[in-house]
């Protein structure tokens, strides 16, 4: 066979290898495709015929809720609040959307719904409803201000909390103020927050993709310290961390539980 002749041939089969390639993809798509969109209709009809209790089993805990308002923890407890956290908004604009054109598949991170209000992961399960009914509000506006009565007095002037970090040493304690700033106080771990805490200083807040990953730097008499929240992460990641660095030299990094959003 001369030169020719072979590399046509090659041509020929990368050209088919080409096709057969492509099309397996697309039929994959398809099939991803049409799966997502079961999944989701799937949850649209369990609003829409408030089947309260499948739903349960179908979410993801903890649930998180905005701060300070408690986390869902427990399927009962999702249950008891239900009315809470979908109000007749959010379950009309659920029940009548279209789970092809209003629902979006973000990757391995899931489906969402208005932006991320309503958020599922790929099997369909409930992971997060960030949408806030009028009740729940009203709620957080009670507990911030019963919030304030337990911080040391001069620490009360705050817009809202944010979180609660606690380290194996340190309880750290993140407000957002009037300004747009971000504020940091810490106390030693058995210390309460009503007492003076050791450290009181302002930063800002960067957000690390659009899944809710997120970090506050401070900086302080020449340190730097940076609260990390890890709200899409691998099963060993914790949920949040405190690194404490001078310059490039790292001079703490502690695993934290997380209070709070």
């Amino acid at each position: 066979m001369c030169l020719l002749s072979r590399i046509r041939l090659i041509i020929a089969f990368l050209l088919t290898y080409s096709i057969i390639a492509t099309a397996q993809i697309d039929s994959f798509e398809l099939e991803r495709k049409q799966y997502i969109i079961g999944v989701t209709t799937n949850f649209i009809n369990l609003i829409h015929n408030s089947q309260y209790s499948t739903l349960a089993e179908h979410t993801h805990y903890p649930l998180m809720r905005q701060y300070p308002v408690p986390n869902i923890i427990s399927k009962q407890d999702f249950l008891n609040r239900y009315n809470e956290i979908f109000d007749d908004s959010i379950i009309k604009a659920i029940s009548f959307s279209d789970p092809e054109k209003d629902w979006r598949l973000v990757g391995w991170r899931g489906i969402v719904f208005l932006g991320w209000q309503v958020w599922l992961n790929e099997d369909g399960d409930l992971i997060a409803v960030n949408h806030q009914s009028n009740t729940e509000k009203k709620r957080q506006i009670q507990l911030i201000e019963a919030d304030r009565k337990i911080v040391h007095p001069s620490l009360r002037m705050y817009k809202m909390p944010i979180c609660v970090i606690k380290t194996s040493e340190y309880q750290i304690r993140i407000d957002e103020l009037h300004n747009g700033k971000y504020r940091y106080t810490s106390w030693p771990l058995k210390s309460q927050m009503i007492d003076l805490p050791l450290l009181n200083m302002t930063g800002d807040l960067e957000y690390d993709g659009n899944g809710g990953n997120r970090y506050y730097s401070f900086k302080n008499a020449g340190y730097t310290y940076t609260c990390y929240i890890t709200v899409i992460g691998g099963d060993n990641d914790p949920p949040a961390e405190l690194i404490v660095t001078k310059g490039e030299k790292e001079i703490i990094h502690q695993k934290a539980i997380l209070i709070g959003n």
